[in-house]
């Protein structure tokens, strides 16, 4: 891809949780995602991804890389990454279904 050719698709899109399991929760059961892959690393972290429920894996796609926070400050950003556009809030905070935002 050139610097002229428009940008075909984002395929990940990294969220920071608190934790791997609590944001699996969140995002199946509260938004209706299903788990693409949940894959351990040789660092101890995981490779999590989870995409809205039908979406496939066509390149189209676009899945969510659930991050885990690896300090304080990563830490107190979970709940509030919002979008430019929208300032709506996409990360459980505290418990599944609570977000702040």
């Amino acid at each position: 891809m050139s610097q002229n050719d428009p940008m075909a698709h984002i395929a990940l899109v990294a969220l920071v949780v608190r934790d791997y399991d609590e944001a699996i929760r969140f995002y199946t059961e509260a938004l209706g995602f299903e788990l693409a892959e949940d894959t351990p690393r040789p660092d101890g972290s995981r490779w999590v991804v989870v995409r809205p429920r039908g979406a496939g894996t066509d390149t189209g796609s676009t899945a969510l890389l659930l991050a885990l926070a690896k300090d304080g400050d990563q830490r107190e950003r979970v709940g509030d990454q919002t979008a430019a556009a929208s300032g709506s809030s996409c990360t459980p905070t505290t418990s599944p279904g609570t977000t702040r935002g």
